[in-house]
């Protein structure tokens, strides 16, 4: 109970308005009656739930950005784990959801699977930062070489010449010019069982299906390459050129082929 001293009653009014004012100057004090407090106390869980909404819809924004591949391919950029050129190769991904990729059990779909071989082919640092750092359900290697098995057995790979022919048919000009490459390298003395096959490997193989009793001791190596798809600069063709000019007879007829890389 408040003692006001004798006086006036302006005087008591006075004195009871600077009370009043005190009191509301500090926040925090309590209310003068269970009213006036209740309300406060709604007043302030109203605040917090305004600020737990803001900040469970910023984790939400966060989260949709991670989930997004445009957002994973700018991350990996400023990670220097993939460079501008393999950045503007995957930009067709972009729009691919990385949560189906999570989702353990379900088939991959194409776009998925090139995505994945795409990036491990060419930033498998990348892949590896995504699949076990990200923990991104991303295939496993194994599984991409199975996806890419190929028949590497001696003799021409029909596979790969009939996407070749593909290639020509679908670009003329691109694939329709080709050169034919030797690479050798040499191997040492080696036989070894092949379980799938159930063959022994190691013998002198030519592609023919023969049977051969010697060891082999070169692999021999013939590639396909369109030329079109090569990037020969100007050296090359100047190098051509001269070695025309200094006549030498393995390049007399190399004329069309400098003219081409020059274009």
């Amino acid at each position: 109970m408040d003692l006001i001293p004798d006086g006036s009653a302006e005087e008591r009014s006075r004195l009871k308005e600077q009370r009043k004012q005190q009191a509301t100057e500090h926040s925090y004090a309590l209310p003068g009656s269970p009213e006036a407090l209740k309300a406060k106390l709604e007043a302030a869980s109203a605040r917090v739930r305004k600020l737990e909404r803001e900040k469970s819809n910023a984790l939400r924004r966060e989260k949709r950005a991670k989930n997004n591949m445009q957002a994973l391919l700018e991350e990996l950029k400023e990670k220097n784990l993939i460079n501008e050129e393999l950045k503007d190769k995957l930009e067709c991904y972009s729009d691919l959801p990385v949560h189906l990729l999570s989702k353990q059990g379900v088939e991959y779909t194409k776009a998925q699977r090139d995505f994945a071989l795409t990036l491990h082919l060419h930033g498998p640092k990348a892949y590896h930062y995504l699949r076990d750092t990200l923990h991104i359900h991303l295939p496993h290697p194994s599984s991409l070489q199975r996806w890419l098995a190929l028949d590497a057995r001696p003799g021409l790979n029909k596979m790969m010449l009939d996407m070749l022919e593909r290639r020509r048919q679908e670009d003329e000009d691109k694939y329709g010019c080709v050169t034919l490459m030797l690479d050798a390298m040499s191997i040492k003395k080696h036989v070894q069982h092949d379980p799938q096959t159930q063959t022994m490997l190691g013998y002198v193989d030519m592609g023919d299906r023969l049977n051969e009793t010697d060891l082999a001791t070169e692999a021999l190596v013939f590639m396909v390459v369109s030329l079109a798809a090569q990037t020969l600069n100007n050296s090359v063709a100047v190098a051509l050129r001269t070695l025309q000019d200094l006549d030498y007879a393995e390049f007399r007829d190399s004329e069309a082929t400098s003219e081409f890389i020059k274009k």
